[in-house]
């Protein structure tokens, strides 16, 4: 999933590309981490919040990493 999400972010930094992949992509990665945290894999859950950071959503990676720690 972190994958799909990491191409949706390629596609919305297209010059073609919208503000809807953006927001695709912030989904997908919110998913994911809550499916990381059921596989209790913090690695790829800390990935995810790495990629929030990149996209300036401090809020969510933050979040994100409250995931991480309830996965350990």
């Amino acid at each position: 999933m972190v994958a799909v999400g990491d191409r949706a972010i390629r596609i919305a930094e297209r010059p073609s590309g919208s503000g809807y992949f953006l927001r695709e992509a912030k989904y997908i990665y919110l998913h994911a981490a809550y499916r990381a945290r059921a596989e209790r894999s913090r690695d790829t859950i800390l990935g995810i919040a790495e990629r929030f950071e990149k996209l300036g959503d401090t809020e969510r990676a933050e979040r994100v990493r409250r995931i991480a720690a309830s996965a350990s």
